[in-house]
């Protein structure tokens, strides 16, 4: 009887230790590291339209000339910024006194008239250098120009393109090489200068070629690419490129 017991004893004792053990993966290795599960989505990523990226490389050169705290308050024709109506005036005066102005009332309505300054601006190549009249108007805030606005009256022959393209090597002459080329505006290119807080646009609109000197310091220029918020499908997908594509600064 006692034997009996003893053997029923030793079965089951052989039976508990060669129970189910967990099953091994064949393609796992000890050395592996455990497998965690993120569930959290990525966020999309932006992605910019050309002009798009245009418009954030003019955006931080205009940051940059800001913050670098650089005035270049001289303009056209021997205007500056923070001019007041009487220094306007006096210099008005001075240039036209030197043939380098005339002003003429322009009529406006059938019983109001404006006094225009037209400026005799530098025209074509230096060797075959000649003027062509550009009316002048100013902005002033608080009394002080901010702002100097020029349209150039296209000379007889001349194309709008080909004015425009003659002004940009004048301008290039005087300020240097464009910052931008921007998108075409009425079927013209299109370019500025950033210098400082002196920012110029030089566009053709329907009345011929006309160039805006503004002080960046006052008011920051329209923006021509508006742009993506987060989600916003654009063109799905044409012409399309990443946020870290390079500048389109003209060198």
């Amino acid at each position: 009887m006692k034997r009996t017991l003893l053997l029923c004893l030793v079965a089951s004792l052989l039976w508990a230790c060669g129970g189910d053990k967990p099953k091994k993966n064949k393609n796992t290795s000890p050395m592996d590291p455990p497998v965690i599960t993120n569930n959290d989505e990525e966020e999309p990523k932006i992605v910019l339209t050309t002009e798009q990226q245009l418009q954030v490389d003019v955006n931080q050169k205009i940051e940059e000339e800001l913050a670098s705290k650089k005035r270049v308050d001289k303009l056209i024709c021997g205007f500056e910024f923070g001019m007041n109506v009487k220094a306007m005036k006096r210099h008005a005066d001075k240039m036209i006194n030197r043939g380098n102005m005339r002003k003429i009332n322009k009529k406006i309505s059938k019983t109001k008239t404006k006094r225009i300054y037209l400026y005799k601006m530098p025209f074509g190549d230096k060797k075959n250098r000649k003027t062509i009249d550009t009316d002048l108007d100013t902005e002033l805030k608080s009394g002080a120009i901010t702002k100097v606005m020029g349209t150039m009256r296209t000379p007889r022959g001349q194309s709008t393109e080909n004015t425009l393209q003659q002004t940009k090597d004048l301008f290039t002459e005087w300020y240097g090489a464009p910052a931008f080329e921007l998108p075409n505006m009425n079927n013209c290119a299109r370019y500025i200068w950033i210098n400082g807080n002196r920012h110029i646009d030089l566009h053709c609109e329907l009345q011929g070629v006309v160039f805006t000197y503004s002080d960046l310091t006052d008011e920051l220029p329209s923006e021509f690419a508006p742009m993506p918020k987060n989600g916003d499908e654009d063109n799905n997908g044409e012409n399309q490129i990443d946020v870290s594509d390079t500048d389109h600064r003209l060198k």
